[in-house]
């Protein structure tokens, strides 16, 4: 186990803010068209304190885009949605892939100003093989 002393807590987290302040500032304008969000479950030094954290990733590129940490209710999707619009230079033009959690879709238009719209269902057809039609000698 690995004890974190006081000195070493006050490096950490200053290097933590410091990470945060960077990425606040550089992570604007994002040209992102498509943008995954998720949600994970883990623990903090017992099975009794549960902990969320929610994050965006631009599809392409596999950028973070935001991270939110804290219970699993609407407030965490909030932020994670508010902020997350408010790095992209075209909020209103993005495909948001999701795993189908209802706070994503209902919160979308009220972030993203635009409707949202359920992944349309998929037909497939099989079409007949092309027919190569051989050169008349």
């Amino acid at each position: 186990m690995y004890v974190l002393y006081p000195r070493h807590h006050i490096l950490f987290q200053d290097r933590a803010n410091n990470t945060e302040r960077f990425h606040s500032q550089k992570a604007q304008q994002l040209d992102i068209e498509v943008l995954e969000m998720d949600e994970r479950h883990g623990f903090v030094e017992s099975k009794a304190e549960q902990c969320w954290d929610a994050v965006a990733i631009d599809a392409a590129s596999k950028f973070i885009v935001q991270v939110e940490v804290g219970p699993r209710t609407a407030a965490l999707f909030e932020r994670l949605m508010h902020r997350s619009a408010a790095r992209l230079a075209h909020p209103q033009d993005l495909v948001l892939m999701t795993d189908g959690e209802a706070c994503y879709r209902k919160l979308f238009p009220i972030v993203f100003g635009v409707p949202y719209l359920p992944p349309g269902v998929t037909t497939w057809v099989v079409l007949p093989l092309c027919a190569t039609a051989s050169p008349e000698p």
